[in-house]
């Protein structure tokens, strides 16, 4: 007659490790990924040129909100307003950057050009400056005089006075 306990020692593990086989299969499995849209970052809806007006309790205006595009994203139900400053004409330069120019051309002007169009404009450009900064290499000079001429429009015989 045979023994089965001697055989049921190795059937034991085998199964436990048929089970563990199963489940470290299942622990370790990668969810497919998903194809219906919701991970993607695109806009459901997009408005053009809307004007937003909201009034407070009394009816009177309380703001106005202006965009040239709004987008809504669906995936984590942000809001993206599209808005073109008026000040800077959307170049995102304050005011005081955009009023100095070189050769009647400011920063913003400079960077929009293509590359062919900029080294055209450079060459002979230190030539151009160099006679632009005579005023200001006799102001380095002579400062009192030209902080005067520049306030008030009076020349170096003002500073003699003013020294006396």
């Amino acid at each position: 007659m045979k023994h089965w306990g001697s055989a049921l020692f190795p059937l034991s593990i085998l199964a436990a490790l048929t089970i563990l086989t199963f489940w470290l299969r299942y622990a370790t499995e990668m969810d497919d990924p998903r194809r219906d849209g919701k991970t993607r970052h695109d806009p459901d809806y997009i408005v053009s040129d809307i004007v937003l007006r909201k009034l407070d309790q009394n009816g009177q205006l309380k703001y106005t909100l202006t965009a040239a595009d709004v987008r809504h994203y669906p995936d984590d139900d942000t809001t993206d307003l599209a808005y073109t400053c008026t000040a800077c004409d959307g170049h995102r330069y304050t005011p005081q950057v955009l009023a100095y120019t070189v050769d009647g051309r400011n920063i913003a002007e400079l960077c929009a050009m293509d590359l062919a169009e900029l080294q055209q404009f450079m060459e002979g450009l230190e030539e151009r400056l160099a006679q632009a900064w005579t005023p200001l290499r006799a102001a380095v000079t002579d400062p009192d005089a030209a902080l005067l001429r520049i306030a008030y429009g009076k020349g170096p015989e003002a500073v003699e006075r003013l020294y006396r």
